[in-house]
């Protein structure tokens, strides 16, 4: 189920009930239904992309930071770490 689950969140990161349903179907489950666990996946998903783009916000002001830092005559490492 989680393998399922990881292979169509690295294909598409907002899956839609119905792509959910069939990525994960032959996979079983003994609990009392799957919507829970249909939930969980656009959860997962909703996470993923959030957090892609903090990544990428994260990662662009590290790099701000170093070039603002070499501009002032700084070590990039020093303005990095700050």
């Amino acid at each position: 189920m989680i393998m399922a689950a990881t292979a169509l969140l690295a294909r598409t990161q907002e899956p839609s009930d119905d792509e959910i349903r069939h990525a994960i179907e032959g996979n079983f489950c003994r609990c009392t239904g799957y919507q829970n666990i249909v939930t969980t996946i656009r959860e997962a998903g909703r996470m993923m992309r959030e957090g892609a783009t903090a990544d990428r916000g994260a990662t662009a002001n590290r790099g701000a930071t170093a070039t603002a830092a070499n501009d002032t005559g700084t070590s990039a490492s020093a303005g990095a770490a700050g």
